[in-house]
């Protein structure tokens, strides 16, 4: 009976692969590891949300160039929100190992996006509310405007992604969850924004020449990504994945000076101040081919 026993463990021995076998498969799962790269396309959808508020203050001064008053108006813009949609190049780069023995893999990888939206509100109005101090005299005016601009864009030309990822294999199927930090290439453009002050029931200018403000700048965000790769043989793989990002909220303070000259020998000599806060939140499929090296 011993002997039966020990022809039995010696023969499932012989029919069992080894832990670690010569073409790196461990625990009969293979190991697609190493590092790979991959093109493909993306279908994104981008949303974009804006605070826009507007100011400004003023010195007025008559004929004599004496100081008679001073002013102050501003306020906020009705918030801006813009989705927009759009297909873009996706290049990513990266990395994946397996845990000793196991199903269970991580890895790392670098993803580039060219996704050039630009979101865009045309004849923006920002109504104001604010006050004249006579100098010779006790009480302020109040008054109300607006400040008008002709164009305000925000816009996103480059993303980027860096991710680390965990995942399991389920046959030819590898199914992960990454995450990690985002940078977007954002830019703000205002165009032509100048300002009017009611007064006696008119709209009268009161920020002279309209001014244009543009910057741009790399802000941060985050990504989360769960994905599922097809292995097609041991070096070429399909990799699809859907993706959620989300940008801090960045934001911009521009300012003008300007000298205007009102009815009555009167000029006017302030400036004007634009602030912008946006934030963007990003959704998209990728679907990308990839060879391992």
């Amino acid at each position: 009976m011993n002997k039966f026993f020990q022809l039995c463990l010696f023969s499932l021995l012989m029919h069992t692969p080894s832990i670690v076998s010569a073409d790196g498969a461990c625990c009969g799962v293979p190991q697609q590891c190493g590092y790979f790269f991959g093109l493909g396309a993306s279908y994104n959808t981008v949303k974009f949300e804006q605070n826009y508020s507007a100011t400004g203050n003023g010195d007025v001064y008559d004929e004599t160039e004496t100081l008679v008053a001073t002013g102050e108006a501003g306020g906020p813009a009705a918030p801006l929100s813009q989705t927009l949609d759009t297909l873009a190049p996706v290049v990513q780069v990266g990395y994946t190992d397996f845990f000793r023995c196991s199903n269970n893999f991580w890895g790392l990888k670098f993803v580039y996006q060219y996704l050039d939206l630009t979101s865009t509100d045309k004849l923006l109005d920002t109504p104001q509310a604010g006050f004249l101090d006579p100098v010779a005299e006790e009480m302020d005016e109040s008054f109300t405007g607006n400040v008008i601009t002709k164009s305000a864009q925000s816009k996103i030309t480059h993303r980027l992604d860096f991710l680390a990822f965990f995942g399991t294999c389920v046959r030819d199927y590898k199914i992960y969850l990454g995450i990690g930090p985002s940078l977007f290439d954002a830019e703000t453009d205002i165009y032509q924004a100048f300002g009017f002050a009611n007064r006696e029931g008119l709209p009268r200018e009161a920020t002279g020449v309209p001014v244009s403000f543009s910057t741009s700048d790399w802000i941060w965000g985050g990504t989360l990504q769960l994905g599922v790769s097809y292995f097609l043989n041991s070096c070429w793989f399909f990799d699809f994945n859907y993706s959620y990002s989300i940008s801090q909220t960045f934001e911009n303070h521009f300012s003008s000076p300007f000298t205007t000259s009102l009815v009555g020998g009167y000029t006017v000599i302030g400036t004007l101040f634009v602030d912008t806060k946006t934030q963007i939140r990003a959704q998209n499929l990728s679907f990308t081919v990839n060879r391992k090296f």
